[in-house]
């Protein structure tokens, strides 16, 4: 019997820590925070400018739309909202994990 287990014990793979850099949310929260605005007033804009000035067709005005959002997303740089979600998000988890051990 304890042959059978020896061999199950050695297919089993050892459950590792999954280390997450504490960076990550806050720069995926940044690149969307600063995509978002940047399709919303510079897309919306454009877009109005295209569609009614200009008069071009839809299929035309949405891709412009879309790479001039996506090329002037860097230019919103100073736009910080991830470490406040990384430190809000950190409390959050705290604050569970107290609550989980009582």
């Amino acid at each position: 019997m304890e042959a059978k287990s020896q061999p199950e014990k050695e297919n089993q793979i050892p459950v590792k820590e999954v280390i997450i850099n504490s960076n990550f949310l806050a720069l995926y929260v940044d690149l969307v925070v600063r995509g978002l605005i940047a399709f919303i007033i510079l897309g919306l804009i454009v877009y109005y400018i295209l569609m009614q000035i200009f008069n071009l067709p839809i299929w035309i005005a949405l891709p412009i739309v879309f790479l001039l959002s996506i090329f002037s997303s860097p230019l919103l740089s100073k736009i910080r909202l991830g470490h406040i979600v990384q430190s809000k998000y950190d409390n959050f988890l705290r604050q569970v994990i107290i609550w989980t051990r009582r």
